[in-house]
């Protein structure tokens, strides 16, 4: 059922609608990361957060009900999460608030040998020893050295160019855990925009 339909039954009743929560809780956050809570309630309503037992913030609702309400995730560790109006209170699950786990991996190219090898031993082989550790990580990220592509021809006057397959580049993600490549680096462009661009 939409969330705003028992808002709008209980406005054609005239009823104060039942306080309700429509934002999940995060799967976790950092100590310090923004935590939003949207909801609805009655209209002009005075609406509590409590993280952990306490009060974090408070807003009242809009004319049609609708509230938002912003804090901060403490420090380190597993808090209830509540949201309360003056008639009623609401349970909204558990944060978890620990740090944010970075991975962060050098020059990564599919060209040449590397190549030769996803050929050989299929897109997945260049992650098998790296690849659960990356995974582990939060946010894992790596600089990629040449172009993913089947299009484009090496850019002259350059000594190495390098140029991977696509499958390379989902066995990266799924294997390797990579959640970000960079690509401002010399190598870019080898294989032309178009490359670039695939």
């Amino acid at each position: 059922m939409p969330f705003f339909l028992p808002v709008l039954a209980a406005l054609a009743t005239a009823q104060a609608p039942p306080l309700q929560v429509v934002s999940p809780l995060p799967r976790f956050l950092a100590p310090g990361g923004a935590m939003v809570v949207r909801g609805w309630a009655g209209r002009d309503e005075r609406i509590g957060l409590f993280v952990g037992g306490r009060r974090v913030a408070t807003t009242t609702s809009g004319r049609l009900g609708g509230f938002v309400l912003r804090t901060r995730a403490p420090s380190s560790g597993r808090y209830p999460v509540a949201v309360a109006s003056p008639e009623e209170r609401r349970n909204v699950g558990t944060l978890v608030s620990r740090p944010l786990v970075l991975a962060a991996a050098g020059d990564v190219a599919f060209g040449t040998d590397v190549a030769s090898a996803i050929a050989a031993n299929g897109p997945a082989y260049p992650w098998s020893s790296v690849g659960p550790l990356l995974r582990s990580a939060d946010l894992a990220t790596a600089n990629l050295e040449g172009t993913v592509s089947t299009r484009g021809s090496p850019v002259s006057n350059k000594p190495f160019t390098f140029r991977g397959p696509p499958s390379a580049l989902d066995a990266a993600a799924e294997s390797g855990g990579i959640d970000v490549f960079t690509v401002a680096n010399n190598h870019s462009l080898d294989f032309g925009r178009e490359a670039f661009f695939d």
